[in-house]
């Protein structure tokens, strides 16, 4: 993703008119730099319909852009997809799991420019909780699938990441999870960069 496209526009100079360059159209007359931020590739992108589920739902096309962004009862419309889009089972060890894969129970979570993500049980996420780190860290091996985080900042389409375990348990260990049990909407990016 270009960050910074600069172009440098010649001047010509009485030692370029020397060479012969005097009229823009003869060697090079413009030096281009260009500066590029890697960015981690989403393993799916979901499209959304905001038409049909507004239908679906009752409410207008901007409450679906609402509740989407902020998170609030987004996940079952989303979860259904990325189940059928990674191709996971419903069936889970674990019925407060979202999914399952070959290597088990896993966990779905959005990410939204208000909340950033929450990477912990929801018992844990809260107004006045903390979280309990040995609880968490109980919790993080109940989860040998991994983590699904779909990034709901750019509904309709929506870019889903698988991330192992011991991804999530190593933003733990390094400190990006607060004691909320938050990433914020940056950190989670740069986070995901990196991988």
């Amino acid at each position: 993703e270009p960050v910074i496209i600069m172009i440098n526009d010649q001047e010509f100079t009485k030692t370029s008119n020397a060479w012969g360059v005097d009229n823009k159209e003869k060697g090079t007359n413009t030096n281009r730099i260009v500066i590029f931020r890697r960015v981690r590739m989403a393993d799916a992108v979901i499209a959304l319909d905001p038409e049909t589920i507004a239908e679906g739902m009752g409410v207008d096309v901007e409450d679906v852009y609402e509740i989407m962004n902020d998170g609030t009862g987004a996940s079952p419309w989303i979860s259904k997809r990325i189940i059928t889009e990674l191709g996971l089972s419903e069936d889970t060890d674990d019925t407060y799991k979202d999914a399952s894969s070959d290597e088990g129970d896993m966990e779905f979570k959005g990410i939204t420019n208000a909340s950033g993500v929450h990477l912990v049980p929801s018992n844990m996420v809260g107004s006045g909780r903390k979280v309990d780190w040995e609880k968490l860290d109980v919790w993080l091996g109940e989860i040998p699938g991994g983590f699904v985080l779909h990034d709901n900042t750019e509904f309709p389409h929506v870019p889903i990441y698988q991330i192992p375990t011991s991804t999530v348990r190593g933003w733990v260990e390094d400190g990006l999870v607060a004691s909320s049990g938050k990433m914020t909407y940056n950190k989670i990016m740069d986070a995901l960069e990196e991988l």
